[in-house]
């Protein structure tokens, strides 16, 4: 088990879709499906149902979910905590402007 094919099952369970799932990820189908299918041969468990217009999860990858999303949280709490440690902030920054300010362009 790696923290990518839970991340993987964790995105297909969200958007019910091997291809959107490779699409935000910026990988291909066949490496999605790949994943999952290996963690499910890895834990001898079908985690999702398959059919040919829909994508759900089994009872066993319902109840297996809450725990994949709760591994997933606490590895991105640890990488944002080694990052704070090495002054690598992560945060949002809003930048407000108004239009007649961030529209004047001058050439000299």
């Amino acid at each position: 088990m790696t923290f990518t094919q839970l991340e993987i099952f964790a995105l297909i369970a969200e958007l019910k879709s091997f291809t959107a799932t490779a699409e935000k990820l910026g990988i291909s189908q066949s490496a999605v499906s790949h994943a999952l299918k290996s963690l499910e041969q890895q834990w001898g468990i079908n985690l999702i149902s398959r059919t040919q217009s829909d994508i759900e999860l089994t009872t066993t990858g319902q109840q297996l979910l809450t725990h994949v999303k709760e591994l997933l949280s606490i590895s991105h709490t640890l990488e944002k905590e080694v990052a704070a440690i090495h002054g690598l902030n992560e945060g949002t920054l809003h930048i407000g402007s108004f239009r007649a300010s961030s529209s004047i362009f001058r050439r000299y």
